[in-house]
């Protein structure tokens, strides 16, 4: 029995003992599909046993956090290494799949999700946007579960790839979930540790646009029918359905005031007058 298995609603991240002693836990920030997050440390059996004993101090001090030491390779159950991190919790996951594996753990994760109506097709479909990445292959799996859910297989099988996120949009939504949720703190926290690439920022402002517009569009019509909503706006139904989660943070005036100081950033930023980061973490003080 797997992760995927026993934690079906989870979100996984990834650590090395390197992330984890030098203090870049990623703390909070679940996904509107994920229930729990679950931080998986790898290759803990390699250590040495003073950096396992830094390790575990390391994940003392998050306690109320859920970790699970991983190896991507068999190991003597007799050994005291084993027996030692056994106490802590193991699970065989995330290795380095070849082609013909990530075929099959696809073909897991879809089974777990009730998916597997759409075999080969899906699996190929998310093998070629997001190659070898499970994180993000598992991510989009849930969104999509969550939508057949809703709207039964003959409309998911017209327009699931609709949903299915370009690459450089994905790192985007656990900020546009703590931003829209009114989490400063860890809003603030992800601007320190979730961007990674250069241009990430801008990935992050057009995001909130959007959001921001799917939010307007509910605000101003409460009450209507909103696939008839979504259909004259040109978004998709369940994207729009999504944003309704948002709606108790935000008024009106609110929103006017964000999208106005989101266009002047935006602008500002394009004219190199502000550090987007900054921009941004200004942005988050007014939620």
């Amino acid at each position: 029995e797997d992760l995927h298995t026993k934690h079906p609603d989870a979100r996984m991240q990834i650590y090395s003992y390197e992330d984890l002693v030098d203090g870049n836990l990623v703390i909070g920030g679940r996904d509107m599909f994920s229930k729990e997050t679950i931080h998986i440390v790898k290759h803990s059996f390699s250590l040495s046993k003073s950096k396992r004993e830094e390790l575990y101090s390391a994940m003392h001090a998050h306690a109320s956090e859920q970790f699970i030491l991983w190896e991507g390779k068999k190991v003597d159950k007799r050994s005291k290494e084993y027996k030692e991190i056994k106490k802590k919790g193991i699970e065989r996951e995330y290795s380095n799949l070849a082609n013909a594996q990530l075929k099959r753990w696809i073909g897991q994760i879809l089974k777990v999700h009730k998916l597997e109506s759409m075999g080969n097709i899906l699996r190929d479909e998310l093998m070629t946007r997001y190659g070898t990445n499970q994180w993000i292959i598992e991510s989009e799996v849930k969104k999509l579960s969550s939508y057949l859910k809703e709207v039964g297989p003959q409309e998911f099988e017209k327009n699931y790839k609709l949903l299915l996120s370009p690459m450089q949009e994905v790192n985007s939504w656990e900020f546009i979930d703590l931003f829209f949720g009114n989490q400063k703190n860890k809003a603030y926290e992800f601007l320190e540790r979730g961007l990674q690439n250069p241009g990430d920022e801008y990935i992050l402002i057009g995001s909130l646009a959007s959001q921001m517009r799917c939010i307007a569009i509910l605000l101003e019509y409460p009450g209507v029918n909103v696939d008839e909503l979504a259909r004259k706006a040109g978004i998709h139904p369940f994207r729009l359905k999504k944003s309704r989660s948002f709606l108790a943070h935000f008024t009106k005036k609110k929103l006017r005031l964000l999208s106005q100081s989101l266009a002047n950033l935006d602008y500002a930023c394009k004219r190199s007058e502000i550090e987007p980061r900054h921009g941004l973490g200004l942005l988050i003080a007014m939620i």
